[in-house]
């Protein structure tokens, strides 16, 4: 397993972990704890933030890389919903950065349970199957080979952490250390 785009993990090229998947799988709560858990790394959260709808996926990744590029760390973790186009036309953009992508996944059922809390709403079964097709259009573009992938409907939030942990360990050569680590939560404001 390596890289997108064909790149293989080396130093001191910057590093982007794209966490991706639909919304309600786990995307922010695994990168609010890897932040917590991985030296070094930026967090770059959309969440109220970015209007995705109007600005675009792509144009949003193109922000994302130019900004975790001002920062001090040599890794960042983007929160996104991104298709296989937009994520290639990144590596394009940027061809002395290397990209790694996590799709996240669930269940539809626990997505919507999820989704209805945070929300705080009944989701009607058009939504649902909205959110399904847009979930499966995610799983159906990634490149199994060059993702990792984690399934968060049966594990418990340190299971799933641990089990990416593992993964960007062996791929990545990632550090981790108790209390000792440096992070970065950046979320993207201003005029965009």
């Amino acid at each position: 397993m390596g890289a997108l785009g064909g790149c293989t993990w080396s130093e001191p090229i910057l590093k982007i972990i794209l966490i991706n998947g639909a919304s309600g799988v786990g995307k922010t709560t695994l990168a609010s704890a890897l932040s917590k858990r991985l030296c070094e790394v930026g967090w770059i959260c959309p969440d109220q933030i970015w209007d995705v709808e109007s600005k675009g996926t792509r144009r949003f990744l193109e922000l994302s890389v130019e900004r975790a590029r001002t920062y001090h760390q040599s890794i960042t973790l983007i929160d996104c919903q991104a298709r296989r186009s937009d994520i290639q036309a990144a590596i394009e953009l940027f061809p002395g950065v290397q990209f790694l992508e996590i799709l996240v996944t669930c269940q539809s059922h626990v997505r919507r349970a999820r989704l209805e809390r945070r929300l705080g709403i009944n989701m009607s079964s058009a939504e649902m199957t909205a959110m399904d097709e847009w979930a499966a259009l995610l799983d159906a573009e990634t490149l199994s080979s060059e993702s990792i992938r984690v399934d968060t409907t049966h594990t418990c939030k340190t299971h799933f952490v641990s089990f990416v942990i593992e993964q960007l360990l062996r791929v990545v050569g990632l550090q981790t250390a108790k209390n000792t680590c440096k992070s970065t939560i950046h979320k993207l404001a201003g005029p965009y």
